[in-house]
């Protein structure tokens, strides 16, 4: 299983909420070391992509994500066996992710 932090910053517009079953638009995120990772590349990886997005803020990580994370980890094989890769997505700047 590949588990996966890349970092956003979180702009004020507001986007309209995707239909059930609608493909997402193609975009690219950097990990906090830098590394671009391309929603389209990461689609050809893996059966399934589940892509987490965390509303935690750097440096607090509330009880709620402690839990999501820990659960992702203890399964991890579960995951891999299905071919699943999971990213997750942190909002802020990577810096203050460390």
């Amino acid at each position: 299983m590949l588990v996966c932090a890349v970092a956003v910053c979180v702009t004020s517009a507001l986007a309209q909420t995707p239909a059930v079953g609608a493909k997402a638009p193609d975009f690219t995120l950097n990990t906090p070391v830098g590394t671009p990772i391309q929603l389209s590349k990461e689609l050809g990886k893996s059966t399934t992509l589940v892509l987490i997005a965390l509303r935690c803020y750097p440096g607090y990580q509330c009880p709620y994500c402690q839990k999501q994370i820990h659960d992702l980890i203890e399964h991890g094989v579960d995951f891999a066996a299905k071919k699943t890769n999971v990213l997750l997505v942190y909002p802020g700047s990577p810096p203050d992710l460390d």
